[in-house]
């Protein structure tokens, strides 16, 4: 499950969230999430055993019944095989609607990924590229950013 009282470190946020063209390096997936109609509901999941966003749909699976509204800052766009569980359970949950802003695309030239992407785009899910607002909305929710200003980065904008 997430860890709601660690924000992530001005470093680790800088270093996995540059949307950087060539992310080499970058293999870990971070994923930000807040429940809308739930202040205060917000936590972080880092892929390990699992992906990330197959722990966000455990943690989906865990919310009290009724509506919400979950939106999600993730490092790297979902896998195919993870789309495919999130179209799925998002099938059964109609009560849930999820809202994922992506930093950059995982392997967007894998057929297999950009299918997944589509799935999840016509099942009604709202998937978006990150651009400097999302950023920033981040690194003032989620990081431990000590008052500092968002610093951005070369090729923000052009690489949203």
């Amino acid at each position: 499950m997430a860890d709601y009282s660690v924000l992530l470190s001005q470093d680790d946020f800088l270093f996995h969230f540059n949307n950087l063209l060539l992310a080499e390096g970058r293999n870990a997936t971070y994923l930000f999430y807040e429940v809308e109609n739930s202040p205060g509901l917000t936590g972080l999941f880092k892929n390990d055993l699992d992906h990330a966003e197959i722990k966000l749909k455990s943690f989906m699976e865990s919310l009290p019944p009724g509506r919400h509204t979950i939106t999600c800052y993730i490092s790297w766009s979902p896998c195919a095989d993870c789309s495919n569980q999130l179209v799925e359970f998002l099938r059964r949950e109609k009560n849930i609607t999820l809202r994922i802003f992506v930093s950059r695309i995982y392997y967007y030239y894998d057929i297999e990924n950009q299918e997944g992407l589509q799935s999840l785009r016509d099942a009604g899910m709202e998937i978006k590229v990150m651009h400097e607002e999302e950023f920033e909305h981040c690194w003032k929710t989620f990081v431990d950013h000590q008052q500092r200003e968002f610093p951005g980065w070369d090729d923000l904008d052009d690489n949203s």
